[in-house]
């Protein structure tokens, strides 16, 4: 037989082993068929939620055990997933996890236990981690399998070298679950696919712009922009992959937007999740109730040395008793160290203390829950939490220190063979039929370990906060109604630039609103309306509008606070401090007679020049020039400019607009001076508006210089008919 026929027999053989299952530890018929699908093409993105689908298959006698999933952070630290299996006669089991990458993670590995510890089962399966310089990751939606490369490797963004890794996604295997896309930053849909989807698979698409993703319409039969949620929907009416690479650059960025691109910048840097902060800072409340004055204190103190010093020693003297001085003092010192213990008692922590948000969005059909905690030892010890098996457990993790050190959340010995090893670890995730649950170790006393968990059930109660309001003109008439089986307290409404304070509705109860104004505010300074609530409720509703509305849409919630016990928890013993809000969509509506009032813009402004953030309505000093589109087949009756109410007590760097506002004449092209805020009639808007009915505005800083770093200026509203 020839070398190259030994050669090729030689390489058949590797390939058929290489393709066949991974068999048990220890060698022999393999008990179990194990099947593991992760990322897209194994590739995965830090600081993101990597969707990790595993099947297991019964092949032999084994019939019950666990699955351990062990994601290594780098050389040393890793956490670990636990989940029940069960199998039936010739069964398998489908197992999902949805886990936070971060570093160094360069693999996976699955282990499987039987029910006496022994592992008959455990395979490694490498990933690829996206590259330092940062990778933006688009999904390039089509009919059909398509592996024509169009976009891979695209440089964005000179100044970052942020460039496209593309996925191709076919309509038969687009995923039907919003945390199988939380990889990608943007989906391309091409008129082949959109025209297929099914219905289950168009709403998971909608839910994923409507929490923050960015979905190109390839093809489209109209341009431009449009709000969806938290997200965008851009219609590109040519073909984005006939154009030569630095139109498409240009196209990019357009599309991306300033603020977008540095917060994938910001997220690649950090290589973590990207509301690790606000949820620390939404959950790190002190428990108000266990805090005592320090006044207190420093009167027991003052007491004790006059008692002690001056005191005693002139009543020893006069009783002619110096020589029992000392003895007295040891007493008295004695006797004020057993009143601080007992007057302190209520302050020292015994149990682990649990602080958490609830958000609870209410639907027709379903409500979406979602719950922020943090959990801290008051020493080293074990915590151990038990949730309602009913939630989905997602640990919310920094992978990045303020000194760019990867942070040791997780460390993990042992494992090999026999599951009876002692085992040391800092974080597991147990979850099974019936129970759910963390156990956390080796935490420095009061550090912090944040979760989330989630959850979404059938409104079969019919709860609602339900509201009907018509809004026109900055002023809100309707009626609410509360039955969410729950009083609430500090109930609000709020859009994007909108807000409007209630107060307190009882359950059952109605409250009519006749024409009250709003107040102007931005949803990124929250501060300028939050002295209205009460100090506990502030931060969670910060939280939940900034989440709400991260992008300008014509959209309305109302919330409330209700008074809530927990019971999300299983039964461990903390020290529980928490929050419920409840919230639901407004059913709105903008007309008068054959008017329509759009409270914001449909369309995203073009910045001519300067530095304008249209999330915020804020610039920089100095000027800018915006060019805001009012609609091209829509007939503007009037615009109106409210004042941008951006200021809030003890924060210096940002001030309302007080310098000059320009309109350009489009008949003489040149600026003409106009007094903001204020509302234009179409008959004085008449030379400022160009035939696609735009208004380009020129706003200069004369009254801040270089000393303030963000200045708002005035909301734009637009009231006209189709």
């Amino acid at each position: 037989m020839s070398k190259r026929m030994i050669s090729f027999i030689a390489s058949l053989i590797l390939i058929f082993v290489c393709f066949l299952p991974a068999h048990a530890v220890g060698g022999g018929e393999s008990q179990i068929g194990v099947t593991v699908d992760f990322g897209f093409y194994h590739a995965v993105k830090s600081g993101r939620y990597v969707p990790v689908h595993i099947t297991v298959e019964k092949l032999g006698e084994f019939s019950e055990g666990i699955l351990e999933l062990r994601v290594p952070v780098n050389s040393q630290e890793q956490y670990i997933y636990e989940h029940d299996i069960l199998l039936k006669q010739h069964g398998a089991q489908d197992i999902n996890f949805y886990i936070p990458v971060y570093g160094d993670t360069k693999y996976l590995q699955i282990s499987v236990y039987d029910k006496e510890g022994e592992c008959i089962f455990t395979h490694k399966e490498t990933m690829i981690l996206q590259d330092d310089y940062g990778e933006i990751f688009t999904g390039i939606l089509d009919r059909l399998e398509n592996d024509e490369s169009r976009l891979n490797n695209l440089i964005v963004d000179d100044n970052s070298d942020i460039s496209i890794k593309e996925f191709h996604i076919t309509t038969d295997n687009f995923p039907e679950h919003i945390l199988d896309l939380d990889l990608l930053d943007i989906i391309i849909v091409n008129p082949s696919a959109e025209k297929i989807l099914t219905r289950n698979k168009k709403k998971t698409l909608e839910q994923w712009v409507d929490q923050g993703g960015l979905c190109i319409y390839n093809e489209s039969s109209k341009d431009g922009y449009e709000a969806l949620g938290n997200g965008v929907l851009c219609y590109y009416s040519q073909n984005l992959f006939d154009q030569d690479e630095e139109d498409l650059k240009d196209i990019f960025l357009e599309i991306i937007d300033k603020e977008r691109m540095s917060n994938i910048q910001n997220e690649m840097m950090m290589r973590t999740d990207s509301d690790y902060w606000e949820i620390n800072d939404l959950v790190s409340v002190s428990n108000q109730e266990s805090a005592d004055s320090l006044y207190f204190y420093m009167g027991l103190l003052v007491v004790y040395l006059i008692t002690v010093c001056p005191l005693v020693f002139y009543f020893l003297r006069i009783k002619r008793k110096s020589a029992y001085y000392s003895y007295v003092v040891m007493g008295c010192t004695c006797l004020f160290s057993l009143v601080i213990i007992v007057a302190g008692a209520r302050t020292r922590m015994y149990q682990s203390i649990v602080n958490y948000c609830r958000i609870i969005d209410l639907n027709q059909d379903k409500i979406y829950e979602d719950t922020y905690l943090g959990i801290r030892s008051p020493n080293n010890k074990m915590n151990e939490m038990t949730v309602d098996p009913s939630y989905q457990i997602f640990p919310v993790q920094n992978g990045y220190d303020s000194y760019g050190i990867y942070s040791n959340y997780f460390f993990l010995t042992g494992m090999d063979g026999s599951r009876n090893q002692l085992v040391d670890y800092d974080l597991k995730i147990k979850t099974g039929k019936d129970y759910s649950g963390v156990e956390i170790k080796n935490n420095k006393a009061f550090d912090v370990s944040l979760f989330h968990l989630k959850r979404n059930s059938a409104n079969t109660d019919d709860k609602s906060l339900d509201a009907s309001l018509h809004i026109f003109d900055n002023s809100i008439t309707g009626q609410v109604t509360n039955r969410t089986g729950k009083d609430l307290e500090d109930v609000f409404i709020a859009g994007f630039s909108q807000f409007y304070y209630i107060g307190s509705i009882k359950e059952g109860e109605t409250v009519e609103l006749n024409g009250e104004l709003f107040t102007n505010y931005s949803v990124q300074y929250f501060q300028t309306v939050s002295s209205l609530f009460d100090k506990k409720h502030e931060k969670a509703a910060s939280y939940h509008l900034s989440t709400c509305f991260t992008e300008p849409v014509n959209r309305f919630k109302i919330a409330g606070f209700a008074e809530d016990d927990g019971d999300f928890l299983g039964e461990n013993t903390f020290y529980l401090s928490g929050s419920l809000l409840i919230s639901q969509n407004c059913q709105v509506d903008f007309t008068k007679g054959d008017q329509i009032y759009y409270p914001v813009l449909l369309k995203r402004p073009a910045v001519i020049s300067g530095n304008y953030r249209y999330k915020s309505f804020m610039m920089e000093s100095g000027y800018c020039v915006v060019n805001y589109e009012l609609g091209r087949e829509f007939e503007v009756d009037y615009i109106t400019f409210y004042e941008n109410n951006c200021e809030a007590e003890g924060i210096a760097f940002r001030k309302s607009f007080s310098g000059t506002a320009y309109f350009m004449n489009w008949q003489t092209g040149r600026y003409e001076e106009v007094s903001l805020p204020g509302r234009f009639d179409r008959e004085t808007l008449e030379p400022y508006l160009n035939d696609s009915n735009q208004i380009q505005v020129k706003y200069v800083d004369n009254a801040y210089g270089d000393n303030v770093y963000s200045i708002g200026i005035p909301y734009l509203t637009v009231t006209g008919r189709e």
